[in-house]
């Protein structure tokens, strides 16, 4: 973000100037527009946008003072969708501090420019505000980022009554225009209403500019101009200095492009040589005080100059009240910048650095980074994006640091390991897997030439963190394992963010491998680490680490119980957990609801997180999200929408060259296809799948097994999938994989049963329903079929069997307590947890127990957290209380 000083210049509203032309049936139609959803002021340069704009807010302050009135002047540097909200959100909070402050800080920690979801919150604060608010976004046309025009399109479609948006630009913005014009919700004023009239024209001559223009001279250059303002202001600054104004206004004839091009010669070349080289040498710069001016052109004057340019009317627009910060016309920058090319193409440069020099003296490192892109200055560009990637990356996301390193030659990045590295990362996060894997590359071999050991170290640790992001998504376990492993014992202790991700994929790695302990052991390393921070992104993400490990142990409730953490902890950091980082925590959620039978709650959760996710725009969440919801959509026989979103995910995984994820998104498929009843579909998969019952079972191919083993059954061959299912309980069993263990035990029991095996089927079903029945499992078995159902019903009487035939006859399940059994506690609760616990029993403080054990006091709330978590409880009374009942103490 830009300074706060700087900030403040994109928020002011402009002062409208002492002389200027009163519009009031303009001022009637803007004040009508007020009633609908959105005022369009459109029009090429030059047409007095802003000026009309800044006039008619004088009148609105006159005439209705309850208005509270934002302004947000954009520029290119605002086409990162974070970048942008966050400036909308302080536009809003220069007037109202209270509005907006959930919203700023999500913006501050989303990893990707928001935002659909972050805006609820800011309408809401909008909605409770006391009078009116209204933002204007001036100079629109500069954005072209699709998310942007998305979200502003959300926006006004949800506008409360006391909101009220103005936008000018210079092409109809890509928002739903026709929509609000057909509900006459949409009031705009274009080039014909901005024209002016030739009395306007004959006021705007005469008695703004001070010239004695006859009427007939005044309709002719209005006639010859089309009443364009900024060829009005260029004729009468050319006028001030004629004496037959007559044949200078009836010389003219051409269009506005030549009109333009001959009035900014004239006027140039009738400046004083100093002020002509002042405005050339400064037209570079995109906002500009009297200090930045003396420092790129080499005068000690620039506040006279610039005092005196205001004064001439001379396209110079003043930022702020004080009149500190500057900037130009856009259309007299653009010109005076074709000048300074064609009379001082060699000192282009020479400016540029002397901008970005002043700018990095000033603490204003985006500024400073702008300019050195501009001026091509690749390695001054180079060090201020190492400077600023890693805060960035943590804020906002990849966006901007991928559009930075792109204008690099990649020939610099790749001779420079942290610019490599961070590249790496930024197309990896964009799903971008084989570009990224090139920059990792270059960034191992660029790392391996560095002088010092330990500088070297370093490199290949964040090379092996990278790999080992990389490689779980290929299916590679055992390597991600190694990868993270040796990133995490090389990794700087001051990189917190970096070693936690690691630390998390370390227990994914040996999740998949089938090491729940060792994944718990990495995701709780990755915990101590990330509560150091507090980042919310941080605690996020770890705490969906362990809920994945705990399903993985069919330990549902414990697993629901880690997402709704995640989604409280965000609500008291932020005062709202509809952010996109919690999108993963919304899905895991709505995938237990899911498999609790309670649909209506699981499509809730499981959209709200695909919007989120959307948001957050980081691939592999994305395409987790839009698998689950391909299941939901088949357990309500929604088969096509399924498969569509399976194939929304196969196209995001096929962009990240993931061979693993395709086949992953082709098995659930067929599952898909054996739901809606083609198995002739389903079979046509199993051909090309190159599985055999008679293949050594790999871990990372366990669901296409599954996805295999049920094909079999649907074709009746019940041997063969009974081989394969008994094959894949014993890997699950080794590894107390509970939850893939229970949905293998379902579907064993219908194999069993199809070769009339009863007295087996029923001791299948008999384990199955243990292990299933603490958790309430439900869609589990509904899945496997009718045949189950069939078997069940010989089942003896229970609360849970009776529950379960009630899903099968299409009945939800009662709502879900997520209370957590005595059992699963007790085997949850580590050593250390219970130590720490027993310490609480007798009443030690935090201190008294971190100075006990040697730890630190914020590692012993951690610890407390898990025990709180894994207990469900809220306290330590709480804690201790329930550990006593449960035997635990």
């Amino acid at each position: 973000m830009l300074q706060n000083s700087l900030l403040a210049t994109k928020l002011l509203v402009p002062s409208p100037a002492t002389r200027v032309v009163a519009r009031p049936q303009l001022y009637a139609r803007l004040d009508a527009g007020l009633d609908g959803k959105l005022i369009l002021i459109a029009a090429p340069a030059g047409f007095g946008k802003t000026t009309l704009l800044a006039s008619w807010l004088a009148h609105v302050q006159t005439t209705a003072p309850a208005f509270r009135i934002s302004w947000l002047g954009l520029d290119q540097g605002d086409n990162v969708a974070v970048t942008f909200w966050s400036y909308v959100v302080a536009a809003l909070q220069k007037q109202n501090p209270q509005c907006g402050t959930a919203a700023r800080v999500a913006l501050q920690v989303t990893q990707t420019p928001a935002i659909e979801t972050i805006l609820v919150s800011l309408l809401n604060d909008i909605a409770a505000l006391p009078g009116h608010v209204l933002l204007v976004l001036d100079d629109y046309h500069v954005l072209h980022a699709p998310e942007i025009h998305h979200a502003l399109d959300f926006l006004i479609d949800h506008l409360p009554q006391n909101f009220h948006l103005v936008i000018a630009t210079r092409q109809d913005p890509p928002l739903s225009l026709s929509r609000l014009r057909a509900r006459g919700q949409l009031t705009e004023l274009r080039t014909a209403d901005l024209q002016f009239s030739a009395q306007e024209t004959k006021d705007f001559l005469n008695r703004v500019m001070a010239l004695q223009i006859a009427s007939e001279d005044a309709d002719a250059l209005c006639a010859r101009t089309e009443g364009w303002a900024a060829g009005l202001r260029l004729a009468a600054l050319s006028l001030q200095t004629e004496t037959d104004t007559h044949a200078f206004i009836h010389a003219f004839t051409a269009s506005h492009r030549f009109l333009t091009d001959y009035l900014l010669d004239e006027v140039l070349a009738r400046q004083d040589p100093a002020l002509e080289i002042f405005l050339r040498r400064t037209c570079i710069l995109h906002h500009f005080s009297a200090g930045m001016c003396d420092a790129v052109t080499g005068a000690h004057n620039s506040q006279a100059i610039l005092r005196l340019l205001e004064q001439s009317n001379l396209f110079l627009i003043p930022l702020d009240e004080a009149r500190v910060w500057y900037r130009y016309h856009h259309l007299f920058a653009q010109f005076l910048e074709l000048r300074l090319k064609q009379a001082e193409p060699a000192l282009v440069p020479v400016l540029y650095q002397r901008a970005v020099q002043w700018c990095a003296e000033n603490d204003l490192p985006r500024e400073a980074l702008t300019y050195a892109l501009a001026a091509k200055d690749w390695e001054r560009a180079a060090d201020l994006i190492e400077q600023l990637a890693p805060q960035v990356f943590n804020t906002e996301g990849a966006a901007p640091v991928l559009v930075w390193l792109d204008a690099l030659p990649q020939e610099l990045i790749r001779r420079r390991p942290y610019l490599s590295l961070h590249y790496a990362w930024a197309l990896m996060w964009a799903g971008k897997m084989a570009e990224g894997d090139a920059f990792t590359d270059a960034a191992e071999t660029a790392g391996a030439a560095l002088g010092k050991k330990r500088e070297r170290e370093i490199v290949l640790a964040y090379v092996a963190a990278q790999r080992a992001y990389r490689v779980f998504f290929q299916g590679d376990y055992a390597r991600t394992i190694e990868y993270a492993r040796t990133a995490l014992k090389h990794l700087p202790a001051k990189d917190d963010v970096v070693r936690a991700r690691t630390a998390d994929f370390l227990g994914h790695g040996l999740r998949y491998a089938g090491d729940l302990d060792g994944a718990l052991r990495a995701h709780s390393l990755a915990a101590e680490i990330t509560h150091k921070r507090g980042n919310v992104a941080a605690v996020n993400v770890n705490l969906m680490s362990l809920a994945q490990v705990y399903q993985e142990r069919a330990q549902l409730h414990q697993a629901f119980a880690a997402y709704a953490r995640a989604l409280e902890f965000t609500r008291a950091q932020l005062g709202s957990a509809d952010v996109p980082v919690c999108g993963f925590a919304f899905l895991g959620s709505g995938a237990i609801y899911r498999e609790w039978n309670q649909l209506d709650a699981a499509m809730e959760n499981i959209n709200k997180g695909i919007a989120l996710c959307r948001t957050w725009q980081q691939a592999d969440v994305l395409v987790i999200g839009l698998m689950e919801q391909a299941f939901l959509l088949r357990d309500v026989e929604q088969y096509e929408n399924a498969r569509d979103a399976l194939q929304n995910a196969r196209d995001i995984i096929k962009a990240s060259n993931s061979p693993w994820g395709i086949a992953m998104t082709d098995a659930f498929a067929a599952q898909i296809d054996l739901a809606r009843g083609d198995v002739d579909a389903a079979v046509r998969w199993a051909q090309t799948s190159g599985l055999s019952i008679h293949d050594e079972l790999d871990f990372a191919r366990g669901d296409e097994y599954q996805t295999f083993a049920r094909v079999l059954c649907a074709r009746e061959n019940y041997a063969d999938a009974l081989v394969l299912f008994e094959k894949l309980l014993a890997q699950y069993t080794a590894a107390r994989r509970y939850g893939r263990m229970l949905g293998m035990l379902a579907w064993q029991t219908r194999a069993l049963a199809g070769l009339g095996k009863t007295a087996r089927a029923r001791a299948a079903l008999k384990q199955a329903l243990a292990i299933g029945g603490p958790e309430n499992y439900v869609r589990t078995f509904v899945n496997v079929g009718p045949a189950l159902a069939a078997l069940l019903r010989e089942m003896p009487a229970s609360a849970y069997r009776n529950a379960l035939l009630h899903a099968f006859e299409g009945k939800p399940l009662a709502r879900v307590e997520t209370n957590v059994s005595r059992a699963r506690v007790a085997d949850e609760l580590n050593e250390r947890e219970i130590t720490i616990l027993r310490r609480m029993a007798a009443g030690k403080s935090n201190q008294e127990i971190g100075s006990e054990l040697y730890l630190s006091v914020n590692t012993i709330r951690w610890y407390a957290g898990q025990i709180y978590l894994k207990l469900n409880v809220k306290s330590r009374g709480e804690a201790v209380a329930r550990a006593r009942e449960l035997g635990i103490l």
